[in-house]
């Protein structure tokens, strides 16, 4: 009898401190509790790019510094996301140089910008071309100047 609530008792903390604060994925098998392992993230340039364009405060930040400084928003989007990868041990220059230059890069964070997006479409009209065209013709003079 003592064995048995020893068990259970020891089942119970096992599961206990198991689930505490954990967000794992966990799956039972046969009464045992087998906790996938999560998967780590890597906060390097792309993470925080990404992070940063969905924190609306952050962005409104952003935005603010780079009329500041007279930049323009991606500019300082890419100084962000640089400072905090940088600041996470992501230094490599040459992963950061590729994606600067990378015209595919430029063609999605286009696409991706509101503000962005409403200048290509005043420029696509006052050139008399193409919205795409003039995504491109962007896309193409980022790359040029990075």
């Amino acid at each position: 009898m003592k064995n048995k609530i020893k068990l259970g008792a020891f089942a119970l903390v096992a599961f206990i401190i198991s689930s505490c604060g954990n967000t794992e994925n966990t799956s039972e098998e046969k009464g045992v509790t087998i906790i996938e392992s999560q998967k780590e993230v890597i906060k390097d340039y792309d993470y925080y790019l990404s992070r940063i364009a969905e924190d609306e405060e952050w962005m409104v930040n952003v935005k603010n510094k780079a009329e500041e400084l007279g930049i323009t928003t991606e500019e300082e989007l890419s100084n962000n996301a640089r400072y905090m990868a940088e600041k996470n041990g992501f230094s490599d220059e040459a992963k950061k140089e590729e994606i600067v230059k990378d015209y595919d890069y430029y063609l999605k964070r286009i696409a991706e910008d509101e503000d962005w997006m409403k200048n290509i479409h005043l420029q696509a009209t006052e050139l008399g071309i193409s919205i795409d065209s003039a995504v491109r013709k962007n896309a193409k003079h980022m790359v040029e100047e990075s």
